[in-house]
């Protein structure tokens, strides 16, 4: 999953957020370690609470909420972010059955959604 966000947030310079606000579904339990230094703001959302708890632990400042959840429903308005990423942690079962859920409640919370595993999904 590192990989994936790292890719995926690699662009966060061209946002219009200053810093740029960004959402990941399905963090995993490894953030980049590029986000150290990132001119954003991350908000970190997993169904698996253990892998969740411990990207917390190991997250560097830009870090700044976590919540256990898939992304079918989150508490926020819309567009409060202006990326949000959807990681292939949520392949399989999950996926097939709530793909559709997790895909509008991204483009209802960002400017720009994107879903890097989608070919494994």
């Amino acid at each position: 999953m590192a990989g994936e966000l790292a890719e995926s947030t690699r662009h966060l310079a061209e946002l219009t957020g200053d810093p740029a606000r960004v959402a990941v579904f399905g963090c995993g339990p490894r953030l980049p370690a590029e986000w150290a230094s990132a001119n954003a703001r991350f908000t970190l959302c997993d169904f698996d609470d253990r892998a969740l708890r411990q990207a917390v632990a190991d997250a560097p400042a830009t870090v700044v909420e976590s919540l256990h959840l898939c992304g079918t429903r989150t508490p926020w308005p819309d567009r409060r972010f202006d990326l949000v990423v959807v990681t292939s942690r949520l392949a399989g079962g999950l996926w097939k059955r709530w793909g559709d859920h997790v895909t509008a409640e991204a483009k209802r919370l960002g400017g720009e959604v994107r879903v890097p595993g989608a070919d494994r999904m």
